[in-house]
């Protein structure tokens, strides 16, 4: 009689401890898992939990979910079809948050909606750029510089006749002849 009453005792609190504590995996709310308000043991190698509303594996299945390295509280709905944690370590049912814990219940995420890029005024037209105006020729009485018979005139001063010259005419005059180059 004895051992009668030790063994069901035994079973009576595996069959509690089991609907109250529960491990990572998949677990179906109302057959693993009751409704309720759950902690988990372990949460130092970041716990990854999902309330769901199937199994089909697809992000619309999801209720709500959170990665949390701190400890986490869940309250699984009588609505919630199923529950997944990873690396959570045991969950266990309490009878209402701790009030030195805070809750955390995650707001789903909104995807941002396109807004029209904003129109700007057109940038102000420039002034167009000065054009460079060639100055006057100089007469043969105005040179500035006259090269010798080993230069030949460049712009406003003198360079060696083997090289061309690239430079608008200026007052630099050659030796060999009175008009500038």
């Amino acid at each position: 009689m004895k051992k009668t009453i030790v063994i069901l005792l035994i079973a009576l609190g595996a069959a509690l401890l089991s609907s109250a504590c529960i491990g990572d995996g998949t677990h179906v709310v109302g057959r693993d898992i009751q409704p309720g308000t759950y902690q988990n043991s372990d949460s130092s190698g970041g716990c990854y939990w999902e309330r769901l509303r199937g199994f089909s594996g697809t992000f619309e299945e999801i209720i709500a979910n959170d990665f949390t390295t701190a400890t986490a509280i869940v309250t699984i709905d009588p609505s919630d079809v199923g529950f997944k944690s990873n690396d959570c370590g045991v969950w266990t049912q309490i009878e209402t948050p701790p009030t030195a814990v805070p809750t955390h219940t995650p707001t789903p995420f909104v995807f941002p909606t396109m807004q029209p890029f904003p129109t700007f005024p057109p940038y102000p037209t420039q002034p167009p750029m000065p054009t460079r105006t060639p100055p006057p020729a100089p007469t043969a009485t105005s040179c500035c510089v006259t090269c010798t018979i080993w230069g030949q005139a460049c712009g406003d001063s003198c360079i060696s006749r083997s090289y061309a010259c690239y430079q608008l005419p200026g007052c630099a005059c050659n030796s060999d002849a009175t008009t500038p180059s």
